[in-house]
């Protein structure tokens, strides 16, 4: 495990304005795939999450905290978080969402399209399912996603 104190800062406009804390070369270089590790971090010993790292242009990498993660953990730009962070097990880095996981265990053309996509791509189509409650509106939305975009 990886820990350290840092700061939330802001992105310039040019670049979104995104709330974010830096995380310093020396801590990525010590992870499996460096900076393109998928990472379970952790704020403040009790909120965590996945994700992965982005490009700072200094040599270290930056994680976003979306607006939802500011509001839960009740921070705002300027203040300090105590950040741990492990290699995620998981290869994508996300849950891939029971209907979606029935829809390709019951479907083998989906399955195949399934396995063109990038973890990218299937971290975008395990989002685009997950965005609604509906189970009808996932599945159409896989079907949708997997016909539209799959290589081949």
């Amino acid at each position: 495990m990886i820990a350290f104190k840092a700061h939330i800062e802001q992105l310039p406009q040019n670049r979104n304005g995104y709330a974010y804390f830096e995380v310093e070369k020396r801590f990525v270089d010590q992870l499996p795939k460096q900076h393109k590790t998928r990472v379970i971090c952790t704020i403040d010993e009790f909120y965590k999450f996945q994700c992965g790292f982005a490009h700072l242009g200094n040599g270290n990498c930056y994680i976003i905290l979306a607006k939802t993660r500011l509001k839960e953990l009740n921070k705002a730009i300027g203040d300090s978080i105590e950040v741990s962070f492990i290699a995620d097990p998981n290869k994508l880095g996300a849950a891939i969402p029971e209907s979606l996981q029935v829809l390709l265990d019951q479907d083998d053309a989906l399955m195949r399209k399934f396995e063109t996509f990038t973890d990218g791509m299937k971290r975008n189509l395990i989002r685009y399912v997950s965005d609604t409650k509906n189970l009808d509106l996932q599945v159409d939305r896989a079907i949708y996603m997997l016909n539209k975009y799959a290589k081949g």
